[in-house]
């Protein structure tokens, strides 16, 4: 069902893009088994994921039209979607996938928001999704990310407590190598500039993305005597965690 969900959002956003002529593909390779992410310094960059409404997709067809000819006005981009193979830790259960995206820069999204036709887009939202997430980050710097299909990219959303920041840094620094060995790799980690949601929810502290080769090669480091010892430390220095395993 899920993936049924996807695809036919997938197609609404094609289609709605698709009427924008200034959409291009820029900063984007599409090449058939990697996708590169090039985002410059100053932009801003965003992870969107969603619980959709069952028989919402004419309500979702008619917001796409009326809302990305405008949002592409401004600079508004998708980049690339990572479907959800797995929630892994935490409550939000999105139904889609994670899309990225990006805005030339945060006040391209402020303009777009000021438009009239936008001006009841908060309800227009509310009655196609149960929950609309969208973390948003203010590079500080230019990044390069690419993402290769059979690897598996955990989205980690971290709340961290203020007295909480040298036991997570313990855990990071306990834990590096036996991932490292694993195969496992930082591909992004930022702090979090904006966050958007239906719900009025906490934003959270960072989100990190998390290269693994395989779902196994995880499996492997959640029975490393290495976590196992260590666990705790990362437990004790935050006050919320959500996780999914995704793929392009």
């Amino acid at each position: 069902m899920e993936k049924k969900i996807t695809t036919i959002i997938m197609v609404l956003i094609v289609a709605a893009f698709s009427s924008c002529k200034s959409i291009t593909q820029t900063g984007t390779a599409m090449e058939k088994n990697t996708k590169t992410i090039s985002l410059k310094k100053g932009q801003r960059f965003l992870l969107i994921s969603s619980i959709l409404k069952k028989g919402k997709e004419k309500l979702l067809k008619n917001y796409f039209e009326m809302v990305f000819p405008v949002a592409s006005k401004y600079g508004f981009k998708p980049l690339l979607r990572l479907s959800i193979d797995e929630i892994v830790a935490g409550n939000y259960k999105p139904n889609t996938f994670v899309g990225l995206y990006s805005w030339p820069k945060a006040s391209s999204e402020v303009d777009f928001r000021k438009e009239k036709s936008m001006a009841n887009i908060d309800e227009k939202r509310k009655k196609i999704w149960t929950e609309l997430q969208q973390i948003k980050f203010d590079l500080s710097k230019d990044i390069e990310i690419t993402f290769r299909k059979g690897k598996v990219y955990q989205v980690a959303s971290i709340w961290i407590k203020k007295e909480g920041i040298k036991d997570l840094k313990k855990y990071l620094s306990a834990t590096k190598t036996t991932i490292e060995k694993l195969g496992g790799r930082t591909v992004f980690k930022q702090k979090v500039n904006d966050f958007a949601t239906l719900s009025d929810g906490t934003p959270p502290s960072l989100v990190a993305i998390l290269e693994w080769p395989s779902v196994e090669a995880r499996k492997a480091y959640l029975n490393s005597k290495i976590f196992t010892e260590n666990i705790k430390y990362f437990k004790s220095g935050i006050t919320n965690f959500q996780a999914m395993l995704t793929s392009m």
